[in-house]
């Protein structure tokens, strides 16, 4: 059995999260762990929301979502500004707007990625 969580339109739905736009950042893994790039990229005061993105442990990447409600551009120059301060090798960077997928994994919990 089932229970309803939220019910409104797809925009109201999306206002639920901690942002208006997202920036998914690949980085290669170094000698630096993946927790201390999280840690550095909250220090962005446009950024609400750091979070790790589940990947295989067979790559030698991983994968970190950022939301903010400013222009993803003023991100994403940030973003890769400290990351190559801090010796990380971007590999991917990824610009979009939080979706009903997003909403349903806040609404129900990370544990179902």
């Amino acid at each position: 059995h089932g229970r309803m969580l939220a019910l409104d339109t797809p925009a109201k739905l999306t206002e639920l999260l901690p942002g208006s736009s997202s920036v998914t950042l690949t980085i290669g893994r170094n000698e630096s762990a993946v927790e201390k790039a999280q840690d550095v990229l909250a220090t962005i005061p446009v950024v609400r929301r750091v979070e790790p993105i589940e990947g295989t442990a067979e790559t030698a990447e991983e994968t970190i979502r950022l939301y903010s409600d400013s222009a993803a551009p003023q991100v994403v120059k940030a973003a890769l500004d400290m990351l190559a301060d801090g010796g990380w090798e971007v590999r991917d960077v990824t610009i979009g707007k939080p979706g009903l997928e997003d909403v349903f994994i806040e609404l129900t919990g990370r544990d179902l990625r």
